[in-house]
């Protein structure tokens, strides 16, 4: 049985809630739209969460349970740009993001359409080139979203204490700064459900309804009327951690070690008007190009991590580079980096795609000029073995 569509992510799905979600891996280009994305990455979180549910209810049959959404770069033609590959990459449908500025100054609902065009954008154009018998489920599931007001709400299971005389669960929602703002209410028993409510102070949650489940599982009655425990914050990042007391009498609550507040977008009143959606369209003479990326990302020198982008950018130029790659014949060529490898060492396959993987172990990498140094070797080993696998002519010179 083919696994069933619910899970759709733009990736990094979280991040520190004080910092850029982008903070460490985009490119040092000071024109680079950092604010855009970061904004568009955080009202992500709530937008992607509402369409994988109302995706999953439509059981639409696919060869990947998955979808995953990645920026890529700089959009020049003010739009969001959406590329769908015409291949799974890696046997995972990724799609491509292109960012201009200016999302950051929306306001909160105009971004959240935005994200929604995106989605429904790049699942049309999946469906198509998948063949997916229904496209139609597409835009009900977006219809879905669009009702429920871009608002995820979020509600735990009640959890008695040892007398049986309260309940307490946890409630709270997705925000636009793409963190759960968590809250527990405490019910008197007595009373059925027409009990006193006693509800806490908002504290800061995960980046999804995952996370505050996860969170939940830390909490405990301590007694008949306090409630305790270690819950994670921020799952994903283990330097956040929070511990939660709260007072079912009262309300009153205490996080040690919070994380600090989200940085926010700009405030409404700047808002640009709108900014559009558009499908990537191939053009003529075109080879798909994806060389970089790649992870895990921790530890990696910036410089090395700069570089190979930087020369992913040379390579995917119009001119010598783009006649060099049609020479191969192939309709793409994919090559991540790895760096959770034991040795340095290059793996390319053959086809109508050409995909491999550079394995360069992240305690090899040195900092600094030697880091962007390594980076041109290696790159230049990748190329060398494209050459020579496809026996091409010798291409022209990176740094050009």
């Amino acid at each position: 049985m083919a696994p069933i569509r619910r899970e759709l992510d733009i990736w990094p799905r979280t991040g520190f809630a004080d910092q850029l979600w982008t903070e460490g891996w985009d490119p040092d280009d000071p024109d680079y739209p950092r604010e855009s994305l970061d904004a568009l990455l955080r009202t992500a979180r709530r937008v992607s969460e509402m369409m994988s549910i109302a995706i999953a209810a439509e059981r639409i049959d696919a060869r990947r349970s998955s979808i995953r959404i990645m920026p890529q770069g700089a959009s020049e033609s003010g739009d969001v740009e959406v590329r769908v590959h015409s291949k799974l990459i890696d046997g995972g449908e990724v799609v491509g993001l292109l960012v201009p500025h200016g999302l950051e100054s929306l306001a909160p609902e105009a971004r959240a359409e935005v994200v929604l065009t995106v989605w429904t954008t790049a699942l049309l154009r999946i469906a198509e080139l998948r063949a997916w018998p229904d496209p139609a489920a597409v835009e009900r599931a977006a219809d879905v979203v669009r009702r429920q007001g871009f608002t995820l709400a979020f509600a735990g299971p009640e959890v008695p204490n040892p007398a049986g005389d309260r309940r307490m669960r946890v409630v709270g929602a997705l925000h636009d700064d793409g963190f759960l703002r968590l809250q527990l209410e405490f019910r008197d028993s007595s009373a059925g459900d027409d009990g006193s409510l006693v509800t806490t102070p908002e504290f800061l949650g995960g980046s999804s309804v995952e996370a505050a489940r996860r969170a939940i599982g830390g909490l405990r009655w301590l007694d008949d009327v306090l409630v305790g425990g270690e819950a994670r914050a921020m799952p994903g990042l283990p330097s956040e951690i929070g511990v939660v007391r709260a007072d079912a009498r009262t309300g009153e609550l205490s996080v040690d070690a919070a994380p600090p507040a989200p940085r926010s977008s700009a405030p409404v009143e700047t808002a640009a008007s709108s900014v559009g959606v558009r499908l990537w369209e191939r053009p003529a003479r075109y080879i798909e190009l994806r060389l970089g990326g790649g992870g895990p990302m921790n530890g990696v020198p910036r410089q090395y991590v700069g570089e190979i982008a930087r020369l992913g950018d040379v390579v995917s130029a119009e001119g010598p580079w783009r006649d060099w790659w049609l020479q191969a014949g192939a309709t793409a060529v994919t090559v991540f980096w790895w760096y959770d490898a034991v040795k340095p060492g290059v793996r390319i396959r053959l086809g109508d795609e050409i995909t491999g993987s550079f394995s360069r172990p992240v305690g090899s990498i040195e900092g600094g000029s030697a880091a962007a140094a390594m980076a041109r070797d290696d790159f230049g080993a990748v190329l060398e073995r494209i050459r020579s696998r496809l026996s091409l002519d010798a291409h022209p010179p990176l740094d050009a």
